[in-house]
């Protein structure tokens, strides 16, 4: 599946450069009901969904991503205001998010609470969130990269790079051209621009950069 995680430009460079993605882990997401979408009927479910929470952040992250990379808000909220950049990538492991006007009620046990159920608890999120089209990888953090106390997943079989998008208000920069460096042959660079009869993003064919304009640097 085709899918797009946006970034602040310093990020995308650091990330084509490394050939890896950051893991999102669970304190560090921008929704406080992410693993707690169910209407809990007492304190006790409460408490042990909280719990459990705790202890699957412990164990596992996230990689977030769009199914779209044409809406305008995304490139806002999550691309430094159009001046980030776009990542495509062919994720054949993602997890689609389902959203909801209302909380579903949990009307289970908790000896229900097992690793199993952390499906439906991980792709469940408010109606409001319904822009972002998102779909989601789980990654157990023994399996990514650590470094300083971060997690990265490397490019690879199961997240194959395959489009960079520069935002419509992001300049082409040699730093970038640095980055994506010899792997320019392997992947579609286009420059995206505000549409000019919707509310949306699209591909500047007057401002594209593609691999005939872009020097290669010299590999050391």
């Amino acid at each position: 599946m085709r899918v797009y995680h946006f970034l602040e430009e310093k990020w995308a460079i650091e990330d084509l450069r490394n050939r890896r993605l950051k893991v999102s882990r669970l304190y560090e997401l921008n929704d406080p009901f992410e693993f707690m979408c169910y209407d809990l009927p007492t304190a006790a479910h409460r408490a042990a969904f909280r719990y459990m929470k705790e202890q699957f952040g412990r164990r596992l992250g996230l990689l977030c991503f769009s199914r779209n990379w044409k809406n305008p808000v995304l490139w806002s909220h999550y691309a430094e205001k159009h001046t980030g950049i776009c990542l495509g990538f062919d994720a054949d492991d993602v997890v689609p998010v389902t959203y909801t006007a209302g909380r579903p009620h949990f009307a289970g046990k908790l000896s229900d609470l097992t690793d199993d159920f952390t499906g439906r608890w991980l792709s469940t999120k408010f109606k409001g969130w319904e822009y972002e089209d998102e779909v989601r990888t789980l990654v157990p953090l023994h399996e990514a990269n650590e470094q300083s106390g971060l997690h990265y997943r490397s490019f690879g079989p199961h997240l194959q790079l395959k489009q960079v998008i520069v935002g419509p208000l992001c300049a082409v920069t040699a730093g970038l051209q640095r980055a994506i460096g010899r792997h320019a042959a392997e992947i579609d660079i286009l420059k995206a621009r505000l549409a000019f009869r919707s509310f949306g993003v699209t591909r500047d064919k007057h401002r594209f950069w593609n691999r005939e304009h872009i020097r290669i640097p010299r590999l050391i």
